[in-house]
């Protein structure tokens, strides 16, 4: 390393930064922390984020598509979000 001077070389793929995402995660870890009983959003919210390192963003977008695909239902009693068993 000279001042001044500039030079190339090839880099090894793992000195590539790729940007993006830090952390992937799969919406099924998501659901899979959602039990029986249920959980407030904001239970489920900050254990999605703990447990799978997910902006609260993303949280709600997915809670948004389980809902839609009927997967998860608010309790009307509880106010818990819950896990949808089909028979």
């Amino acid at each position: 390393k000279e001042r001044g001077v500039i030079c190339w070389r090839e880099v090894d793929p793992d000195e590539i930064e790729t940007g993006g995402r830090p952390k992937s995660y799969d919406p099924e870890e998501i659901f899979s922390l959602l039990p029986a009983e249920g959980l407030a959003t904001g239970e489920w919210q900050k254990l999605a984020k703990s447990e799978c390192g997910i902006s609260e963003a993303t949280f709600h977008r997915e809670r948004r598509a389980f809902q839609k695909a009927g997967r998860i239902l608010k309790s009307r009693v509880s106010g818990k979000w819950q896990p949808v068993h089909k028979r």
